[in-house]
């Protein structure tokens, strides 16, 4: 029976009913907003602005941000959870870092939760703006936004590669083979890494895309409203990475599932099994003292 820990990261990112088609649709059409927004002349920007197809495609884009980084909490509630148990469990038994690396990691997703729901807020906020010269400098913010969640996900990956080397440690005793799961785990954790790595780089192209677009000029970019969108997001630099990042952030998905389920078989390998049937659903009691 699967614990909180597998439930919570399980969880991460399905809201596939909540986000195709309109989402790819506001990818497909961001570049186009941004070109008519930053083109457009102080008589026209509000009109603009104020399309209903507009403020569709930037409420679908800002929505999606907040939903992944409440999804990243779930995550940080999981690594809090597994933190208990395993420190209480295996003491030192992972070396010395251990807990400390624990504690990082969960820390780390927390961190990285709460400036993805930043960053959406922000996306959002954009088609609030009473002229162009605001739109500009919030679209600033939120390129700056996308930066640091880079640098969030290059930490995460720190972390998590950290917390593999624990793992794989604890599972390489003596008695490998009953902790096995510890090495599975560990392994677990590295493609994990992996997967904060690519994202790092994601956030840090689509930030880049963001500043092309206020740069205006050369055909292909948001800058200029009449670029062509070609084939396969030819020209359309921002939806493009936008694309790439969410396709990105469903292999996360895919392997945190894994993850979730190597920590159950984690947990139920470690000693002090009465401790830990508490985290399994309907565990019951729990019994004072």
């Amino acid at each position: 029976m699967p614990t909180m820990v597998e439930r919570l990261l399980d969880s991460f990112l399905k809201i596939e009913g909540n986000r195709d088609p309109g989402l790819n649709q506001a990818f497909a059409n961001i570049d186009g907003d941004l070109g008519k927004l930053l083109n457009a002349n102080s008589d026209s920007f509000l009109q603009t602005e104020h399309t209903h197809a507009v403020q569709n495609d930037f409420h679908e884009i800002g929505d999606a941000l907040q939903n992944v980084g409440l999804d990243f909490h779930k995550a940080d509630t999981a690594m809090r959870l597994f933190d208990t148990f395993v420190t209480r469990a295996v003491g030192g038994g992972g070396g010395a870092g251990m807990p400390a690396d624990l504690e990082l990691a969960e820390h780390r997703i927390g961190v990285t939760a709460a400036d993805l729901r930043h960053a959406g807020q922000d996306f959002l906020r954009l088609t609030t703006s009473p002229n162009l010269e605001t739109f500009d400098a919030k679209l600033h913010g939120v390129e700056a936004d996308f930066r640091k969640a880079g640098g969030d996900m290059a930490a995460d990956r720190e972390a998590f590669l950290n917390l593999s080397a624990d793992f794989l440690k604890l599972g390489g005793g003596s008695d490998a083979n009953a902790l096995l799961p510890a090495v599975q785990f560990g392994s677990e954790l590295r493609t994990v890494a992996g997967d904060f790595g690519t994202l790092a780089a994601d956030f840090l192209k689509l930030s880049d895309a963001l500043a092309g677009s206020q740069g205006g000029g050369g055909a292909g970019t948001p800058g200029d409203p009449n670029a062509s969108g070609g084939g396969g997001g030819a020209g359309k630099p921002v939806g493009r990475a936008l694309m790439t990042l969410f396709q990105d952030f469903h292999t996360l998905g895919t392997d945190l599932g894994a993850l979730g389920k190597g920590a159950d078989a984690v947990l139920e390998s470690l000693p002090h099994q009465t401790f830990l049937a508490g985290t399994h659903s309907h565990g019951g009691g729990g019994g004072a003292g």
